[in-house]
């Protein structure tokens, strides 16, 4: 579609109708009323990596540089680009007060979440060339999708990179169709970098769009877009080493005369490639196992992710709308106004199945309305195909196939609607409410640290993080597990051992200085093989001394001290537990 029909398309908006304007109005309170619903805050840190951006917000807020710091010892430079947390700084010079300024945070991935859609409308008015219903419709349905929802009430950048995505595709229209003015261009350069600054997977984005530029010919633009998006990373570079400490990484690694696990969690804090792929895929077994359960995974899932299906009943069910939507998608990207995605897709998809950690819902976020968009074309030339043959000339059998196929339909949309209305908003009320009472139990001993514990205290927490913005006192994890991939050992390989690192449970604690423990009963939920890991850490705890327990005991904190004074009487009993092997 040419420039002149999006004009076009948009006359509406200058025609004294306030209808569609109105309606996307609408749409937008509707996503933010869906998201503040089911009390978001409540979640704050339970993936751990909201409130690392949330603390690097706090300290260059507070002028302490780009640093991590809730770890003990020398600061970290953190892993994450530093895009994100400049913007939540704004939110602690606005609100200090933690937690209180936790729902401002929300608001800006709320804020951003707006964008995604305003994005969907647009893509689909200009590039899809839909009517305004249509992409209205298409629209409020990404409003209620769960995935979108979910990830729009957490201090993530998930919802932020999709938006800045789909902005992106929106401004290659716009750039490549603007006759001689090299603006939008240098616009769509500096969009493409910052997603880059917001995650990795943006430079995907940004090498696909230069990459369909030259296809086009387009030297001119190219060399454009190019100086923009350089110049836009090369000034996110130079801000990050501005407000990193020169040669922190490096001097966190050696302090304390530190072993492998402590070494271990300043590569897991500092620096993501070499933790996720040059520890956490030792062998070459283990990266085909990865490839393997990794493209598995991306086939099987669009039919899920458009569903909203998160348990393994409903993958199952909805297994089979990943056929309608993959050959949905596969019909639009040979179609020339959506060839930019089709660029963008390849190198994103390459890097998603060579990804050591694949969370598939998060990362088809940014494909949400191109895939709902997709569904629907693919369902409506099934349907045609299935009308054709519902009656004669057509034989009985095709018949019953064709109704077999209307049927089906017809149940995936059912399922998805009431996924989106109801089943979704239920569990989302229970997990919220459960979550509350976690974190009440929690704050519990929160509250006793800060007000028993000296402010030079470290401390033992699987929540590290999170317990560092509560209580202000320095803490770590006890051990930093590789990817579950790590360890599938084979016959005479040197893959890790899940086991050795359990019986090292001890040793990072040890070389930080940690006098307190804080075991709860959701920790390591998210590692592999979480009942061994949490029995091996109840082990250690059976041994030291109880010095506070929630009321309802889902929380407890526990003297460590002996990590650090093995030699003193009361801690003799207990070296065998805290560091077998070593006896």
């Amino acid at each position: 579609m040419d420039l002149g029909s999006f004009n076009r398309s948009r006359a509406w908006s200058f025609a004294g109708t306030v209808i569609p304007p109105l309606a996307l109005l609408l749409i937008l309170a509707l996503f933010i009323s869906n998201v503040e619903a089911w009390n978001p805050a409540t979640f704050f840190g339970r993936y751990a990596d909201d409130a690392l951006y949330f603390s690097c917000a706090q300290a260059l807020a507070h002028h302490r540089g780009y640093i991590l710091p809730s770890f003990p010892g020398m600061p970290l430079k953190p892993q994450v680009p530093i895009l994100y947390p400049l913007l939540l700084s704004e939110v602690w010079k606005i609100s200090p007060q933690f937690p209180e300024n936790i729902i401002w945070a929300i608001r800006l991935t709320e804020g951003f979440g707006c964008l995604a859609l305003l994005c969907t409308f647009f893509l689909l008015r200009r590039i899809a060339g839909l009517a305004v219903v249509p992409s209205l419709t298409i629209t409020a349905v990404c409003a209620l999708h769960p995935v979108l929802v979910r990830l729009s009430g957490l201090a993530m950048t998930d919802v932020p990179f999709a938006a800045m995505f789909l902005f992106a595709l929106l401004l290659t229209q716009l750039a490549l169709s603007s006759g001689t003015s090299l603006g939008p261009t240098a616009a769509l350069g500096v969009v493409a970098a910052l997603s880059a600054s917001l995650r990795s997977l943006g430079y995907m984005v940004a090498v696909g769009l230069l990459a369909y530029i030259l296809y086009r010919r387009e030297y001119r633009r190219a060399l454009v877009y190019s100086f923009a998006a350089c110049l836009t990373t090369l000034s996110v570079l130079l801000l990050t080493a501005h407000y990193a400490p020169m040669g922190a990484a490096g001097n966190a690694i050696s302090s304390n005369g530190a072993g492998s696990q402590w070494e271990r969690l300043v590569v897991f804090h500092t620096e993501y490639v070499r933790f996720h792929w040059r520890m956490g895929i030792p062998t070459i077994g283990a990266f085909f196992s990865m490839i393997k359960e990794n493209c598995l995974q991306l086939v099987s899932s669009p039919g899920p992710f458009l569903a909203g299906a998160f348990d393994r009943r409903s993958w199952l069910l909805t297994a089979g709308i990943s056929a309608i939507v993959l050959s949905g998608v596969v019909r639009l990207l040979r179609r020339p106004e959506w060839r930019a995605l089709a660029f963008i897709a390849i190198p994103y998809i390459f890097v998603v199945i060579l990804w050591p950690y694949p969370l598939m819902d998060r990362f088809l976020l940014p494909f949400l309305p191109i895939f709902l968009l997709a569904t629907v074309l693919e369902s409506k030339r099934l349907l045609s195909m299935a009308k054709i043959n519902l009656v004669s000339p057509a034989s009985w059998t095709n018949r019953v196939l064709a109704a077999a196929l209307c049927v089906i339909l017809i149940g995936y949309g059912v399922f998805a609607g009431w996924t989106y209305l109801f089943r979704d908003r239920q569990a989302l009320r229970d997990a919220a409410n459960a979550q509350a009472k976690t974190l009440a139990q929690k704050g519990e001993v929160y509250s006793w640290i800060r007000e028993h514990t000296p402010a030079d205290a470290k401390i033992v927490a699987y929540d590290d993080i999170l317990l560092f913005l509560y209580t202000q006192r320095q803490a770590l994890r006890p051990i930093a597990l590789l990817p579950s991939t790590a360890y599938s050992k084979m016959a005479g390989s040197d893959s890790p051992d899940l086991d050795r690192d359990l019986s090292q449970l001890s040793d990072a604690p040890r070389d930080a200085g940690a006098t307190y423990w804080l075991v709860t009963g959701d920790d390591f939920s998210l590692d592999a093989d979480p009942e061994k890991t949490a029995s091996r850490q109840n082990e250690i705890a059976d041994v030291l001394p109880l010095v506070f327990r929630s009321s309802g005991g889902f929380a407890r904190l526990y003297d460590s001290s002996c990590l650090l004074s093995p030699a003193r009487k009361d801690c003799e009993g207990t070296q065998a537990v805290l560091f077998p092997g070593t006896r």
